[in-house]
C-alpha cells in the first residue's frame, strides 16, 4: 500500500505540469479571429491592358450595348480567409456591376477595333459568375473569376452566342483597393479576350 501511495505522489507533479498548457491551448483555440471584413468597389481600370486579338477591317459596329447582372446571391460578395487560423471574413462588393462590365467591353472590344454607338449590331452581355477571394497570411494572395454570356444580334436575328470565363491572380498588401481592382479587372479583361479569340464572333463585325 505504501508503495502505491508513493507512486501516485510521484505522478501528481507531472499531471499538474501539463494542466496549464492544456488550459492555454483550449483558450487559444477559442480565441476570436482578428481577421476583419473589407470592401471594394467595381470600377473598371484597364491598368495598361489591351486586347490580345484584333478585328481587322471591321464593317459593322455595335449600335446597342445592353448588360445585365445575373449573378447568384452568393456571388455578390467576396471572401477573405486567414491562412493561420482558417477564419473567414466578408469582402463587400460595391458599385454597379452592369456598368463595370459595359466599361470593360467598350475598352477591350473597342481596343480590338470594334466601334460602339453606331452600327447594326446589338450586343447583350450577362454577368453570370463573379468571385473574389483573398488569402491572408503576412501579405495576401488574390484570385478572381468572371464568366460572361454574350449574344450578338443583327437586324433582330441572333448571329452569335457564347459563354467565356477569365481568371486572374495577384499578390500584395492585405485588403488594398488597388489589389482588388487589378485582380477582378484582369479577370474581366481575360473573359472578354476569350470572346475575341472566337473567329465566328469577329466575323460578325466583318460581314458586309
Amino acid at each position: 500500500m505504501q508503495r502505491f501511495v508513493e507512486r501516485c505522489a510521484a505522478l501528481v507533479p507531472g499531471v499538474l505540469f501539463f494542466v496549464p498548457f492544456f488550459v492555454l491551448g483550449a483558450v487559444g483555440g477559442c480565441a476570436k479571429s482578428n481577421l476583419a471584413s473589407s470592401a471594394t468597389t467595381l470600377n473598371y481600370l484597364d491598368h495598361g491592358r489591351m486586347a490580345a486579338t484584333q478585328v481587322t477591317d471591321p464593317v459593322n459596329g455595335v449600335g446597342t450595348l445592353a448588360v445585365t447582372d445575373d449573378r447568384a446571391d452568393d456571388m455578390r460578395g467576396g471572401t477573405r480567409k486567414g491562412e493561420k487560423d482558417g477564419s473567414t471574413a466578408e469582402i463587400a462588393i460595391n458599385g454597379d456591376a452592369a456598368a463595370w462590365v459595359a466599361a470593360g467591353a467598350r475598352h477591350v472590344f473597342g481596343g480590338a477595333g470594334i466601334g460602339f454607338d453606331d452600327g447594326p449590331i446589338e450586343m447583350r452581355i450577362r454577368l453570370v459568375e463573379f468571385s473574389l477571394e483573398e488569402s491572408v497570411y503576412v501579405n495576401s494572395s488574390y484570385t478572381s473569376r468572371v464568366t460572361l454570356e454574350v449574344r450578338l444580334y443583327n437586324d433582330g436575328e441572333e448571329v452569335w452566342l457564347g459563354t467565356r470565363s477569365g481568371q486572374a491572380g495577384n499578390f500584395g498588401r492585405p485588403a488594398k483597393q488597388e489589389n482588388y481592382e487589378e485582380t477582378f479587372n484582369h479577370a474581366l479583361s481575360k473573359a472578354l479576350d476569350m470572346i475575341l479569340q472566337d473567329a465566328a464572333f469577329r466575323a460578325v463585325f466583318k460581314a458586309g
